[in-house]
């Protein structure tokens, strides 16, 4: 929906948002909706779950089980998760012990959706050569930019007396 309305990314909470809600609305899963909105009436509100370190390996096992671990102590239910987003690694979407197969055994309904931005850059990697080229000169562009502070500086002053809507740019890193 970004790109089609040839908008900048960020633009993503006033497009991706009301659509979300209206398909929860759509679904009957209002309950749901009101149960995660706390900033505003319609609106969804994404909060990080929470952040443990894995002292040993990082197998699909291991973060199924620091993850259910995590549930079971708040007494939340994988019935409840509705989709999981992942970067496609190995150990998340492995066919015998990844994430997301232990996942699937508590909750087969579950949605599994690859990351859109992990999306982005498999893709950009097939680009022509030539367009490959235009991406990689924005990219330095950008990165010129945001690396240094006085030229970060100068960009958004320069966006403020043209009238832009968006006066910072974000720096480019790769993608695993």
């Amino acid at each position: 929906m970004i790109a089609k309305s040839k908008k900048p990314h960020n633009i993503g909470e006033e497009l991706v948002k009301p659509a979300a809600m209206a398909m929860v609305k759509t679904l009957g899963a209002i309950d749901i909706a009101k149960k995660l909105e706390y900033s505003g009436e319609n609106d969804i509100v994404e909060e990080f779950l929470f952040c443990i370190a894995l002292s040993s390996t990082t197998t699909g096992e291991d973060i199924f089980h620091n993850v259910s671990t995590f549930l079971n102590k708040y007494d939340l239910d994988w019935k409840n998760c509705l989709a999981v987003c992942t970067d496609g690694a190995p150990s998340m979407m492995g066919s015998r012990v990844a994430f997301v197969t232990c996942i699937k055994t508590e909750n087969p309904d579950v949605i599994i959706i690859h990351c859109l931005l992990h999306q982005e850059n498999l893709a950009s990697r097939r680009l022509q050569p030539d367009l490959h080229a235009v991406l990689s000169d924005a990219i330095q562009i950008v990165n010129f930019i945001k690396a240094r502070a006085l030229n970060s500086r100068i960009f958004h002053k320069m966006c403020e007396e043209m009238g832009s809507h968006y006066k910072d740019l974000l720096l480019h890193s790769d993608v695993r």
